[in-house]
C-alpha cells in the first residue's frame, strides 16, 4: 500500500508541508473527509492485527448526500464480525456482515441522507446486546449475534460483497473502542478523537491527499480507492450555530 510518492516524503519535512511515517505519505492534519459516491468510491484497512471482542463501540462523524436510492449505503463494513449502514429501505441497521435484512440486526426506520452533518455510533455489550446512536439519541437495541470470524479485512463507504454499495456522502472520523462507550443518550462533541488505552483503531481522515488512509494507533492502515478528498469540519463543526443542526432536513 505504499505510495510512490512516500519516497520523497521526508526531504519535505524541512518545509513544514509533510508529516512522514513509513511507508505513508500525508499532509499535516487538516480539516478534510473522504467523499464516497459510486463504485469503486472505498477505503480497504488491514486489520489483521486488530483483535476485536464483545464489548465494543464503533462512532464516526460523517455529511450525509441526499441521493437515497433504493440501495445499501455502508458506513462501516468488518466482513465477518459486524456491518453499520443504511439498507434499501432507509432503515439504519447495526448487524452481521452476513445478513443485510433488518431484521438481523439492531434496525430503525431512519434516514440519514439528508444532507446533514451526523455523529453515528453502534455499540455492543459484553452479553451480546447491539444499540445504534443518531446524533446521541438511542435509536434502538437489540439481542443480535455478531464478531463470528472476522476477516483481515474492514470497509469504509463500501462493501464489495454487496452489488454497487457505496456510502454517499462524506465520513470524515472513524473510531473503534473496545468497550460500550455509551449506554444512554448523550450529547456528540465535534471534536477529533484522542488515542487512549481503550482505543483500538482511530482513522481521522484528514491526509488531504494521496491514497494512504493512517490508523492513529499504528496498527491498521488503509487505501482509499478514487474516493475524493474533501473539506470536513472537524473539529470545529458546531451544530448549534450551524442551520439544520446536526440533523439536516430532519433534525428536531
Amino acid at each position: 500500500m505504499m505510495n510512490p510518492s512516500s519516497l520523497s516524503a521526508c526531504s519535505l519535512l524541512s518545509l513544514g508541508l509533510l508529516a512522514c511515517q513509513p511507508g505513508n505519505l500525508s499532509t499535516t492534519a487538516g480539516d478534510f473527509g473522504v467523499a464516497f459516491d459510486i463504485e469503486p468510491d472505498c477505503i480497504e484497512i488491514d486489520v489483521s492485527a486488530l483483535n476485536i471482542e464483545a464489548p465494543f463501540t464503533v462512532d464516526m462523524f460523517i455529511k450525509s448526500g441526499t441521493d437515497a436510492g433504493f440501495d445499501i449505503y455502508p458506513l462501516i463494513v468488518w466482513p465477518g464480525a459486524f456491518a453499520l449502514f443504511q439498507d434499501e429501505y432507509q432503515y439504519l441497521i447495526f448487524g452481521p456482515s452476513t445478513d443485510t435484512s433488518a431484521g438481523a440486526g439492531a434496525s430503525s426506520p431512519t434516514d440519514i441522507l439528508d444532507g446533514g452533518y451526523h455523529h453515528v455510533a453502534a455499540t455492543y455489550s459484553a452479553d451480546g446486546e447491539a444499540a445504534v446512536y443518531l446524533d446521541g439519541d438511542r435509536l434502538v437495541s437489540a439481542p443480535i449475534p455478531l464478531l463470528g470470524e472476522p476477516g483481515g479485512t474492514l470497509y469504509l463507504g463500501c462493501w464489495p460483497a454487496q452489488n454497487d454499495a457505496t456510502f454517499n456522502g462524506v465520513i470524515g472520523e472513524v473510531r473503534i473502542q473496545s468497550t460500550r462507550h455509551y449506554d444512554s443518550d448523550f450529547a456528540p462533541t465535534w471534536e477529533t478523537y484522542e488515542e487512549a488505552d481503550t482505543v483500538l483503531a482511530l482513522w481521522h481522515l484528514d491526509s488531504g491527499r494521496g491514497t494512504s488512509v493512517l490508523d492513529t494507533m499504528g496498527i491498521s492502515d488503509g487505501e482509499l480507492t478514487n474516493g475524493e478528498w474533501v473539506e470536513f469540519p472537524m473539529p470545529g463543526y458546531d451544530p448549534d450555530e450551524a442551520p439544520g443542526d446536526t440533523g439536516g432536513d430532519t433534525a428536531e
